[in-house]
């Protein structure tokens, strides 16, 4: 009996523990900025992040003309159309994963996927003239 009251204590403070970081999490607004590592990622509320996956699967496929029109400027031209054209289709699966995600968990991972520098939120905020080297 007291192992079974101790296990129920001790979920009970780890498990509403885990809850109250969670729903801190959820519940902070784009404005606030968290810096982890060097890197700064700003939260979105699930709203937010749940259209932003619609909008990521919608146009994932913008990632293969933006990384033909992008690799062109900083490799050869004519060549970087071919690198672009290899790389596109990996940043368009990425999209359309990172998009699906936020669909399927309702936005309540944040920006987790999402980096402003490597992997902007939506791919119209991406390099598309010579950005990236």
């Amino acid at each position: 009996m007291k192992k079974i009251l101790v296990w129920i204590v001790v979920s009970c403070v780890l498990g509403g523990t885990n809850y109250v970081v969670a729903e801190q999490s959820l519940d902070t607004v784009s404005s606030q900025v968290e810096t982890k590592s060097g890197v700064e990622r700003t939260y979105v509320k699930r709203d937010e992040a749940f259209s932003r996956g619609i909008v990521n699967i919608l146009t994932c496929w913008l990632e293969i003309p933006r990384n033909m029109i992008n690799d062109n400027f900083i490799v050869l031209p004519g060549l970087g159309v071919l690198t672009g054209a290899v790389k596109g289709p990996f940043y368009t699966l990425g999209r359309f994963g990172s998009g699906s995600i936020d669909l399927i968990t309702f936005g309540s991972l944040g920006n987790s996927f999402y980096n402003q520098e490597s992997f902007p939120d939506y791919v119209w905020q991406a390099d598309w003239v010579g950005g990236e080297e």
